[in-house]
């Protein structure tokens, strides 16, 4: 599919170049919470052709097969994140009442992935549900 302009731009391509879509939705016994996408360029699509699959992938994570067929290791991520109120764009993708929306913003998370020759190789947007709480945890030493 042709990339968008702000997806064009994070990947640092041309605006319209091909890229792959990949989107998941993570659910949990509340309901959704979180729809992510995933923006990888077509080059890569075609050294790694699961990609373009909407399977799940077999073998390891899409930088992972990535990394092993270009032989450039995923060296560094750069990630955004901040609230924006709910449109009818986030309602759809994660699945809530457009005509009652809930009140709470949604939380929108970017994730840009670059390999050791500094190319970007993926670039991710996650959408948070409104009202849920994101938590992460990371281990640390000294």
């Amino acid at each position: 599919m042709p990339a968008p302009a702000d997806v064009a731009q994070a990947l640092d391509i041309k605006p319209g170049s091909k890229v792959v879509r990949r989107s998941r939705v993570y659910r949990d016994r509340h309901g959704i919470v979180a729809h992510s996408t995933s923006w990888i360029p077509a080059r890569y699509g075609k050294l790694v052709p699961q990609l373009a699959e909407s399977e799940r992938l077999t073998g390891g994570t899409s930088l992972q097969l990535i990394a092993q067929a270009t032989g450039h290791p995923i060296t560094r991520r750069i990630d955004t994140a901040s609230a924006s109120r709910l449109t009818p764009e986030h309602a759809l993708l994660l699945k809530l009442d457009s005509e009652n929306p809930p009140a709470d913003p949604v939380v929108v998370m970017t994730a840009k992935f670059l390999d050791s020759e500094d190319t970007v190789v993926e670039y991710g947007v996650d959408l948070g549900a409104p009202g849920r709480t994101w938590r992460t945890e990371t281990e640390v030493t000294l």
